[in-house]
């Protein structure tokens, strides 16, 4: 049986704002996305802004 991957991403996580939306973003994010969709078992490490975004 093989081991399936697992990863870690960490850092900071956003939001991307353009004139009619917001979209979360972030390098990590975009990289846990991506590895998730190639079945790599990840897990995010980030915290909370103390904004409006963030609540």
């Amino acid at each position: 049986m093989k081991n399936k991957l697992k990863g870690v991403c960490f850092g900071e996580i956003l939001f991307d704002v353009f004139p009619h939306q917001k979209k979360i973003g972030g390098a990590p994010l975009n990289a846990a996305s991506r590895l998730s969709s190639l079945a790599v078992d990840i897990a995010v490490i980030s915290g909370i802004g103390n904004d409006e975004d963030g609540n």
